[in-house]
């Protein structure tokens, strides 16, 4: 891998850097993949940086990295909030798989990182600018009244480069019953998103959580359905295992598209297309390495992908009440372990020194 001299440094200003992983990492914190704050998030090490020699070759032992793995690389760097940035620390980071995925990703975002801060850099007036506004304290009255002020001549200047330049996210919660269990799910809204919400609570009068109570829960059934097929396929030359039943935690779902149609009449119907991701877990049952007995392991799955699904409304209806079929997978893609083992031989994500 091509080296880069865009890097953490101890003791320097990271600010430029910190910025543009909030940006790459979508302003979610990769621990708990939770959207927070922009203030909120920290960089993090996700192999730690302080750890003693002998830890040092503990993890690079568990993780198959080489010596010359950089911890102040890109490549293991993410953003963080604090909370989870405590909880980290008191972890053993070898009995959690999902530090595998971490790397992974961070290894896919580093070009991304990189071309970003280079380009900051390369404008260093209206950069220097930018970034002073993004971090402004805006519990500060005085910052708060000049941000108010100035910002939206900015946002009309990114509408010049193109309508949908100015567009921004806002994060709505949801609880879903799927399977008799509930969960906090996230939806992050662009402005179609947020227009289709205008749409089921002003037009049609639904409460947008039991709108999409139908949707989002069938979509879980079938991430959930797709996750044991992914793991049944994570056979390690033993056989394909049994899957007993899974949990989904930590939904994340983004709305990126709406179609909006109305037709006599007055029959209302909305298309949405959006992506999620989650993690996956549950017990899954298989022969042995001995071959002569079963056995009981832990299986869990890293999951994402895009959906389609529709909700539509008639006049007949009672007010707030919505029409639903099912929802479909689009695309599903999952990365999975049973005990810690991934699914991916480590040459395929192991960061090389050169």
């Amino acid at each position: 891998m091509a080296k880069t001299d865009v890097r953490y440094v101890q003791g320097g200003n990271n600010r430029l850097l910190r910025h543009v992983l909030r940006q790459v990492w979508e302003s979610r914190c990769y621990w708990c993949r939770r959207f927070k704050d922009y203030s909120a998030l920290e960089i993090d090490h996700i192999l730690p940086r302080t750890s003693t020699t002998y830890e040092r070759k503990r993890l690079n032992e568990a993780f198959a990295l080489t010596e010359e793995y950089d911890v102040d690389a890109l490549y293991n760097l993410a953003p963080i909030c604090g909370e989870c940035n405590k909880d980290k620390g008191d972890q053993d980071l070898t009995q959690i798989p999902v530090i595998v995925s971490h790397i992974k990703k961070a290894r896919r975002l580093e070009g991304k990182v990189s071309s970003r801060v280079r380009s900051f850099g390369k404008s260093s007036d209206i950069g220097t600018a930018l970034l002073l506004a993004a971090e402004a304290d805006l519990s500060d009255p005085r910052n708060r009244t000049t941000f108010e002020e100035a910002a939206p001549a900015v946002v009309q200047r990114l509408s010049e480069l193109g309508a949908d330049k100015a567009d921004f996210y806002v994060i709505r919660g949801v609880e879903v019953e799927s399977r008799g269990r509930s969960h906090a799910i996230e939806l992050k809204l662009n402005e179609e998103g947020r227009a289709a919400v205008k749409i089921i609570e002003g037009m049609v009068g639904a409460d947008l959580e039991k709108a999409l109570s139908a949707p989002l829960g069938d979509l879980l059934l079938r991430v959930e359905d797709s996750s044991g097929h992914a793991l049944r396929g994570h056979d390690e030359g033993a056989g394909a295992p049994d899957v007993g039943s899974l949990e989904v935690d930590w939904p994340i779902i983004v709305i990126e598209s709406v179609k909006f149609f109305a037709s006599p009449p007055a029959t209302v119907e909305l298309e949405f297309d959006g992506k999620f991701d989650a993690r996956v877990t549950g017990t899954v049952t298989r022969t042995s390495d001995l071959g002569d007995e079963l056995e009981d392991l832990q299986g869990e799955a890293d999951v994402s992908g895009s959906f389609h699904f529709t909700l539509s409304w008639c006049p007949q209806y009672p007010i707030g009440q919505l029409d639903f079929d099912e929802a479909f997978l689009t695309s599903f893609d999952a990365e999975t372990y049973l005990d810690g083992r991934s699914s991916v031989d480590p040459s395929d994500w192991f960061i090389l020194g050169e």
